[in-house]
């Protein structure tokens, strides 16, 4: 399942002009082919699916499971994907943890000067920064210079089908994982506004 949703994915994206990884990560692949949703309504539990892209891809997504699973004979399992109240949790604490990085940002602390405060790693300001560059919270060009967003924007176009890796392999040493992943957002952010 996992093979030919990858295969739908790649004829989606080149159809819709974009990178594999916009369409859908490789996690949300998997969520796919684990839970096999057979409605639309049900990929809203399905992490990486939200409206725009249940509207967009959804009735294709489910063509593909349902095709699938009756040459299998399989059932869905999306009754299974609950959210427990542990997970809830976790999501309300991320939220109030991203929100403190974004305060102190908007007082105009540095990544570095936030983890200081904060008690964190710089990697993990940025991965809080880059959920606010993905919702249109913080302009990316607030967080890094425009030649090296434009070098990472490059190598995610050339190399960025698969994850983080290749990319960074392709740009220069002192360019971080962190640096990557805002731009991705950036990206993401942009795409979001195409519908």
């Amino acid at each position: 399942m996992f093979d030919q949703l990858r295969t739908a994915r790649r004829q989606w994206a080149a159809r819709e002009n974009l990178p594999a990884y916009m369409v859908f990560s490789d996690a949300t692949l998997r969520e796919l082919a684990t839970y096999l949703p057979l409605k639309t309504s049900d990929l809203a539990s399905i992490n990486g699916f939200g409206k725009i892209k249940i509207e967009k891809f959804g009735p294709q997504v489910v063509e593909v499971i349902n095709q699938y699973c009756n040459e299998k004979n399989l059932t869905s399992k999306i009754h299974s994907k609950r959210t427990t109240r542990a997970t809830r949790v976790k999501r309300v604490r991320a939220g109030e943890t991203h929100r403190e990085t974004l305060q102190l940002f908007r007082e105009g602390k540095s990544v570095v000067e936030i983890a200081k405060i904060r008690n964190l790693s710089p990697t993990t300001i940025e991965t809080h920064l880059a959920h606010w560059v993905k919702n249109g919270q913080i302009g990316i060009e607030q967080l890094m210079l425009r030649e090296v967003i434009k070098k990472i924007k490059k190598a995610i176009v050339d190399y960025g089908q698969e994850g983080l890796k290749p990319i960074k392999e392709k740009l220069p040493e002192e360019i971080t994982y962190g640096q990557i992943r805002l731009v991705y957002s950036d990206l993401k952010w942009r795409q979001s506004l195409k519908g």
